[in-house]
Protein backbone atom coordinates (compact mmCIF):
# COMPACT_ATOMS: atom_id res chain seq x y z
CA UNK A 1 0.00 0.00 0.00
CA UNK A 2 1.00 3.73 -0.66
CA UNK A 3 2.07 5.71 2.09
CA UNK A 4 2.52 9.67 1.98
CA UNK A 5 3.70 12.32 4.16
CA UNK A 6 1.96 15.09 5.18
CA UNK A 7 2.83 18.60 5.94
CA UNK A 8 1.17 21.44 7.68
CA UNK A 9 3.21 24.68 8.12
CA UNK A 10 6.42 23.15 7.57
CA UNK A 11 5.57 19.92 10.10
CA UNK A 12 5.75 16.72 8.13
CA UNK A 13 4.09 13.94 9.47
CA UNK A 14 3.73 10.49 7.99
CA UNK A 15 3.83 8.56 6.57
CA UNK A 16 0.35 7.65 6.17
CA UNK A 17 -1.81 5.30 3.54
CA UNK A 18 -4.67 6.84 2.11
CA UNK A 19 -6.82 4.83 4.06
CA UNK A 20 -4.98 6.78 7.16
CA UNK A 21 -5.46 10.08 5.67
CA UNK A 22 -9.24 9.73 4.87
CA UNK A 23 -10.17 8.92 8.23
CA UNK A 24 -7.92 11.99 9.52
CA UNK A 25 -9.75 13.77 6.86
CA UNK A 26 -13.09 12.90 8.06
CA UNK A 27 -12.00 13.48 11.78
CA UNK A 28 -10.98 16.82 11.06
CA UNK A 29 -7.49 15.85 12.34
CA UNK A 30 -6.17 17.51 8.88
CA UNK A 31 -7.96 19.67 6.31
CA UNK A 32 -8.12 19.98 2.75
CA UNK A 33 -4.80 22.36 2.59
CA UNK A 34 -2.84 20.32 4.12
CA UNK A 35 -0.34 19.26 1.93
CA UNK A 36 0.87 16.22 0.61
CA UNK A 37 4.26 14.84 -0.95
CA UNK A 38 4.12 12.59 -4.13
CA UNK A 39 5.72 11.61 -6.84
CA UNK A 40 8.39 14.11 -5.47
CA UNK A 41 6.29 17.47 -5.02
CA UNK A 42 4.08 18.84 -2.38
CA UNK A 43 0.36 19.74 -2.95
CA UNK A 44 -2.93 20.46 -0.93
CA UNK A 45 -4.55 17.51 -0.11
CA UNK A 46 -7.28 18.63 -2.31
CA UNK A 47 -5.78 19.21 -5.27
CA UNK A 48 -4.59 15.60 -5.15
CA UNK A 49 -8.37 13.91 -4.65
CA UNK A 50 -9.28 16.26 -7.54
CA UNK A 51 -6.29 14.77 -9.62
CA UNK A 52 -7.03 11.29 -8.10
CA UNK A 53 -10.52 11.38 -9.15
CA UNK A 54 -9.80 13.06 -12.80
CA UNK A 55 -7.23 9.66 -12.80
CA UNK A 56 -10.07 6.92 -12.33
CA UNK A 57 -12.60 9.06 -14.31
CA UNK A 58 -9.85 8.60 -17.12
CA UNK A 59 -9.35 5.40 -16.46
CA UNK A 60 -13.37 4.59 -16.24
CA UNK A 61 -13.62 6.31 -19.37
CA UNK A 62 -11.22 3.84 -21.18
CA UNK A 63 -12.05 1.27 -19.76
CA UNK A 64 -15.59 1.80 -21.39
CA UNK A 65 -14.35 2.63 -24.80
CA UNK A 66 -12.06 -0.90 -24.70
CA UNK A 67 -15.75 -2.65 -23.61
CA UNK A 68 -17.30 -0.57 -26.49
CA UNK A 69 -14.77 -1.26 -29.13
CA UNK A 70 -14.46 -4.93 -28.19
CA UNK A 71 -18.47 -5.39 -28.20
CA UNK A 72 -18.58 -3.48 -31.96
CA UNK A 73 -16.02 -5.85 -33.07
CA UNK A 74 -17.83 -9.10 -31.60
CA UNK A 75 -21.18 -7.36 -33.51
CA UNK A 76 -18.48 -7.11 -36.63
CA UNK A 77 -17.98 -10.20 -36.72
CA UNK A 78 -21.26 -11.62 -36.11
CA UNK A 79 -22.56 -9.79 -39.17
CA UNK A 80 -19.56 -11.14 -41.71
CA UNK A 81 -20.31 -14.56 -40.10
CA UNK A 82 -24.00 -13.88 -41.33
CA UNK A 83 -23.60 -12.04 -44.53
CA UNK A 84 -21.20 -15.51 -45.18
CA UNK A 85 -23.67 -17.84 -44.37
CA UNK A 86 -26.18 -16.15 -46.42
CA UNK A 87 -23.68 -16.20 -49.20
CA UNK A 88 -23.20 -19.60 -49.20
CA UNK A 89 -26.94 -20.17 -48.82
CA UNK A 90 -27.07 -18.56 -52.29
CA UNK A 91 -24.19 -20.38 -53.77
CA UNK A 92 -25.61 -23.35 -52.74
CA UNK A 93 -29.07 -22.57 -53.94
CA UNK A 94 -27.59 -21.35 -57.39
CA UNK A 95 -25.31 -24.46 -57.75
CA UNK A 96 -28.90 -27.00 -57.03
CA UNK A 97 -30.37 -24.66 -59.53
CA UNK A 98 -28.17 -25.09 -61.69
CA UNK A 99 -27.87 -28.88 -61.75
CA UNK A 100 -31.82 -28.90 -61.75
CA UNK A 101 -31.80 -26.85 -65.29
CA UNK A 102 -30.46 -28.54 -68.60
CA UNK A 103 -27.17 -28.03 -69.12
CA UNK A 104 -28.42 -26.14 -72.88
CA UNK A 105 -30.54 -23.45 -70.98
CA UNK A 106 -28.99 -20.25 -72.24
CA UNK A 107 -30.87 -17.85 -69.48
CA UNK A 108 -29.72 -20.52 -66.57
CA UNK A 109 -25.97 -20.10 -67.73
CA UNK A 110 -26.44 -16.58 -68.43
CA UNK A 111 -27.65 -16.09 -64.58
CA UNK A 112 -24.95 -18.32 -63.28
CA UNK A 113 -22.05 -16.52 -65.10
CA UNK A 114 -23.60 -12.57 -63.44
CA UNK A 115 -24.04 -14.75 -59.99
CA UNK A 116 -20.05 -16.13 -60.49
CA UNK A 117 -19.67 -11.96 -61.31
CA UNK A 118 -20.95 -10.63 -58.91
CA UNK A 119 -19.36 -13.20 -56.25
CA UNK A 120 -15.91 -13.55 -57.91
CA UNK A 121 -16.25 -17.99 -58.33
CA UNK A 122 -14.30 -19.15 -60.68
Amino acid sequence: MKQFMIRWRGREEGPYSTSDIEERLSSGRIGLLHEILTEDRWMTIRDFQREQELSKRAAHELLEAQQRQEREEREAKKEEVKRHEQYCTEVFAEGKRRNDLPQTSIAGNKHLRQFKMNHRLK
